[in-house]
């Protein structure tokens, strides 16, 4: 699977990142980066210790991730959960925040890892 036919899977804009990365290549990096630093793992752990700080921190940088690959689905979900946790623990329950953003990840890291099958 190509870098275009993950983005065309996930419904998301090739072309528009292509013209932030300017190569394929560099598409591909960043697409494993994205999965490998597991970041979403890192906010979940966070969550169930209650460190809300460092669940803010990894929320908000998969935010940035989100932006810069392009995920514009996904990113809306991430600034959704990044602003619950903006001020620390939230005045909510997040539950379903934290559910949208994780199946949001893993269905983008299915995704990329058939990029490499």
């Amino acid at each position: 699977m190509t870098a275009k036919e993950i983005y065309d899977q996930l419904g998301e804009s090739y072309d528009e990142v292509l013209g932030r990365l300017a190569k394929d290549e560099r598409i591909v990096k960043y697409l494993n980066m994205f999965i490998e630093q597991d970041t979403c793992t890192e906010m979940l752990k966070a969550l169930e210790a209650n460190d809300y700080q460092e669940a803010f921190r990894m929320i908000h940088s998969l935010k940035g991730m989100s932006l810069n690959m392009g995920f514009s689905s996904y990113l809306i979900d991430c600034e959704v959960l990044c602003e619950s946790l903006r001020n620390g623990m939230p005045d909510h329950n997040i539950d379903a925040e934290v559910k949208k953003v994780q199946d949001g990840y893993e269905k983008i890291k299915s995704t990329i890892i058939q990029l490499n099958a």
